[in-house]
């Protein structure tokens, strides 16, 4: 059952919608800002955006933008079940979508679908996998390969027959993080031994897909607080080491088999739990200083920019949504139940849900967001009014998604749903 508030009721198979059109904005409020730097309002490179979303929080960068605008306004087109057997939670941690088809994942299953929701093919993967869309094909672990080889499939549903073998991958030691490029690909393992071994190890590596030898290879003790940041323009690999920041060279060159590093920083905060970079190798750390959170924003060489620490809330304890960035600069922070708009460091506006805790926001390319809130969607125009509303039986499990042809794509933990 899928609703909306305060509507007339269209009655649509076993699909009942209600669509809310209001057209209330926010007023502009430029308070609470602590900036300690200037930042221009720009935009970013078109050829370095994407339109579409090829991993959890859209791309390398973790930005969670895609450069498509919404369309329609809030009609249920269909609603599929994500498993096979409809009684048994799927339980996706991402859903994505490239060249008109969509990727869920689970914790320990990949599905296919085309745009009309017809399920193409569902492959098993090792608990845990990183899972990513680069160049038509989906890459993870499987489940019926031998634990050091990465798998493909075609968005279609073809299998990629060509061996590709990950490194640091054995009984104790597992990929965290593995992003598929078109020369290779660059990877980060973690190694935890049984207690009177030692503690844990972290290797990062890039390599070529078929071969059983480095690129190059770096690695520090200790689990990296949080994944990589990847600039696929810049060729910028952050890595996030417990004690500091330190920025890499992904591509140093051939016949280089050590890493280059191009710098390297204090951490901006205390407890970090979340990063994104945009296309300029500018670095947002959401997390908690002296008890209080706060969005910090570095530039490439740790440089800080500005900040924001009115009204912002943190969850240290949850998988917290990096900070979003839009297009002309909107940078984007879900807190409680409103969405902060952010632009040079200074509060541009404020979306407020009608109760619901923001749970993943995504950026569109006309400046739109789709706000999923606990069991409700909205999409809110440039403006920050409220285009519509639809109300879900269940939980939105996932950050919302919109595909070729401006489709809007929700998951819950046993439904895909798509809206236009």
């Amino acid at each position: 059952m899928i609703t909306a508030r305060r509507a007339p009721m269209l009655a649509r198979g076993i699909i009942i919608p209600i669509v809310m059109i209001c057209a209330v904005v926010n007023t502009v409020c430029c308070s609470g800002q602590d900036t300690s730097g200037e930042q221009q309002s720009r935009k970013e490179s078109v050829g370095a955006m994407s339109n579409s979303y090829v991993r959890k929080y859209a791309d390398a960068r973790r930005s969670s933008f895609v450069d498509i605008a919404a369309s329609g306004a809030g009609e249920v087109v269909w609603q599929v079940p994500l498993q096979e057997n409809d009684t048994i939670d799927f339980a996706p941690e991402a859903l994505l979508t490239a060249e008109g088809y969509l990727i869920a994942y689970s914790r320990t299953n990949v599905s296919g679908f085309d745009a009309a929701g017809k399920r193409l093919w569902t492959k098993v993967k090792r608990p845990g996998s990183p899972v990513s869309i680069f160049d038509g094909k989906v890459y993870f672990r499987g489940q019926d390969t031998q634990i050091n080889e990465l798998s493909a499939i075609t968005l279609g549903g073809d299998l990629v027959k060509e061996p590709m073998y990950v490194l640091d991958a054995y009984m104790a030691a597992a990929p965290v993080y593995i992003e598929p490029l078109a020369d290779g690909f660059l990877a980060m393992c973690v190694s935890r031994p049984m207690p009177e071994e030692g503690g844990p190890e972290t290797t990062f590596y890039k390599k070529e897909y078929g071969t059983l030898d480095y690129g190059w290879v770096a690695g520090f003790g200790g689990e990296p607080r949080l994944l990589p940041l990847y600039d696929s323009r810049a060729n910028r690999f952050v890595v996030f080491q417990p004690e500091k920041v330190v920025v890499y060279n992904a591509d140093p060159g051939e016949g280089i088999e050590e890493e280059e590093e191009l710098a390297h920083f204090d951490y901006p905060l205390e407890s970090p739990v979340a990063a994104s970079s945009d296309t300029d190798g500018n670095l947002y750390f959401l997390g908690k200083q002296d008890g209080r959170a706060a969005l910090i924003v570095l530039d490439g060489s740790g440089k800080e920019l500005w900040r924001w620490t009115d009204d912002i809330m943190v969850n240290s304890l949850a998988d917290v949504q990096p900070p979003i960035l839009g297009p002309d600069g909107l940078v984007l922070v879900g807190s409680g139940r409103s969405v902060i708009m952010l632009t040079a460091g200074k509060l541009l506006r404020k979306f407020e849900t009608d109760g619901e805790t923001v749970s993943y926001v995504t950026a569109l390319a006309d400046g739109a967001l789709l706000v999923a809130a606990e069991k409700a969607i909205y999409l809110v125009n440039g403006a920050g009014a409220t285009v519509f509303s639809l109300e879900f039986d269940r939980r939105i499990s996932v950050p919302a998604v919109v595909g070729k042809g401006g489709g809007i794509y929700v998951a819950t933990a046993k439904t895909l749903t798509r809206i236009d």
